[in-house]
């Protein structure tokens, strides 16, 4: 039977991606800085991807080239720094206005009843981390592990992520399942003998049939139970 409930952030429990180039294009029209500003972000910000770095909110390096590439005079850190208030402010409304997220967040309120650990393992920096926990923690949601590959020094597909949270919850490999959107890093939790279960519905232009595996379109209580998870 399945006690742990692990998840990922980033397009697997809230729409990251999506809310990334909603801040662009509000900041784009706001300042007037052109209709290629949020291309040229996004190429540079997949170009320019290290570990450990949330460029989901705007990241510095890339934010600096991508202004330098479109000769736009603009100040850097103060243009950073609403890209981030942005970006929480959509975030947060995600989980307190749209029904997916609710239903998200009540989904884990649901397992945590039933005496079932959560957690959370996220390619990510603890300043991220600082910050969906306090968002969370508003909409009464604590979780048993809390993972970014900041802390532990390692990004998935690492197993070390895996293993250190299994430690944490004090769990066997079978009493785990992962949910995430990455085929390419999260089912990595199957090389540890968790389930994996590919959470597919908050990208874009996606495929289902692209894997064989256990799949569904949100996280919900609903699409749990259909896997027979609960």
């Amino acid at each position: 039977m399945i006690q742990g409930f692990v998840f990922d952030i980033g397009d697997t429990v809230d729409p990251s991606s999506r809310l990334q180039k909603k801040v662009l294009q509000t900041l784009a029209e706001k300042y007037n800085l052109g209709n290629e500003f949020s291309r040229v972000y996004l190429k540079n910000d997949q170009q320019f991807h290290r570990p450990h770095l949330f460029h989901a909110a705007g990241d510095k390096t890339v934010l600096k080239q991508t202004l330098a590439q479109l000769k736009i005079d603009f100040d850097l850190d103060a243009l950073l720094e609403e890209m981030q208030e942005l970006f929480w402010r959509y975030d947060q409304a995600y989980f307190q206005e749209n029904p997916e997220g609710q239903e998200w967040i009540a989904t884990v309120h649901y397992l945590q009843q039933q005496n079932r650990l959560t957690a959370i393992i996220s390619d990510n920096s603890l300043a991220a981390k600082e910050k969906y926990l306090h968002q969370w923690r508003e909409m009464g949601l604590e979780f048993d592990c809390f993972l970014v590959s900041e802390e532990v020094g390692a990004e998935k597909p690492d197993p070390i992520l895996f293993q250190t949270c299994q430690q944490i919850l004090g769990l066997a490999p079978a009493e785990l399942v992962y949910f995430g959107n990455n085929l390419d890093r999260d089912r990595a939790a199957l090389d540890q003998g968790w389930e994996f279960v590919w959470v597919y519905g908050l990208m874009d232009g996606v495929n289902p049939s692209l894997f064989e595996g256990k799949k569904i379109d949100l996280v919900s209580r609903s699409a749990l139970k259909k896997l027979k998870l609960i």
